[in-house]
């Protein structure tokens, strides 16, 4: 839950949407397909769901039915994820068609993630962090590349705007796993497909790499990392700051929780915790359509 909470919230903008629903969620026992098919890996048994018709900014939108996931098929014949849920407290504020997901209590409340750094729209005069960052926008908040009818052709274009800002040696594309496999075929198609073993052994992950004006590019998977974007990013600079390490319980005089049916104690606690991109002209994103 730890590594799916961080990269829900590594990639995100702050929001903490896990999802969305593509048909309404009624009654005691209903379920949903998600708009996204590789949205289900941020769904586990248990888990407790909110909706709100609000993705981000509108705390008071969040539906009062609160659905415990019952049931995750992740992928079905159709090739959709289809999550099931058991309703957990509420029952007459149904969730409707298009509606956002959201574990119990995160609306809002995730740390300011790659996508809040590197906005897909230009940023307005709103300050971010005290900083009002429409004077410059691609030096205060990464580059917007523009589709350009293929991954591989919108990574080049990205790479070439970006010109002298784009660091072959410290920087990697991300994408979904799903736009792997795509850009894969595509490079297939007109036999460039190469992989560069050394990055994939640094990344655990198999590293797709070809020629671009500035250097080689790099192109690798994260099961949580949008599929509706291309996240060009130089990994030196980005950085997650903690107020350190979780203090020690013994002399906090805590109590635990007896668990109701087993031999055994919760406790909880929260960490507080914000990435940080002090140099985001080294990163960029572009849109795949």
């Amino acid at each position: 839950m730890k590594e799916q909470r961080l990269g829900v919230q590594v990639w995100g903008d702050g929001a903490c949407d896990i999802g969305r629903a593509e048909e309404a969620v009624t009654g005691a026992s209903d379920s949903t397909t998600l708009t996204v098919q590789g949205d289900a890996v941020k769904f586990k048994l248990g888990m407790k769901i909110q909706a709100n018709a609000t993705r981000t900014g509108s705390a008071v939108g969040l539906k009062t039915d609160v659905y415990q996931v019952s049931k995750v098929e992740r992928m079905t014949s159709a090739g959709k994820a289809k999550v099931t849920f058991t309703r957990f407290s509420g029952a007459a504020d149904d969730w409707a068609i298009n509606d956002y997901l959201y574990n119990y209590g995160f609306y809002d409340s995730a740390m300011k993630g790659i996508q809040a750094w590197v906005p897909s729209a230009t940023p307005s005069a709103t300050t971010f962090f005290g900083m009002d960052r429409s004077d410059e926008p691609e030096m205060k908040a990464g580059w917007r590349g523009v589709w350009q009818g293929s991954i591989r052709e919108t990574i080049l274009h990205l790479v070439s705007v970006m010109g002298q800002y784009f660091s072959p040696q410290f920087s990697s594309v991300w994408v979904s796993p799903a736009n792997w496999f795509r850009l894969s075929q595509e490079l297939l198609s007109i036999g460039c497909l190469t992989f560069n073993d050394e990055r994939s052994k640094e990344f655990g992950t198999k590293v797709i790499t070809f020629a671009a004006p500035g250097g080689d590019v790099n192109v690798a998977s994260d099961p949580f990392c949008p599929n509706t974007d291309a996240f060009l990013l130089r990994h030196g600079d980005i950085e997650i700051v903690t107020t350190g390490p979780l203090i020690h319980l013994a002399n906090e005089d805590l109590e635990a929780l007896r668990l109701s049916n087993s031999d055994g104690l919760e406790i909880r606690y929260r960490s507080l915790a914000q990435m940080v991109v002090p140099y985001p002209f080294h990163c960029g994103r572009a849109p795949i359509s």
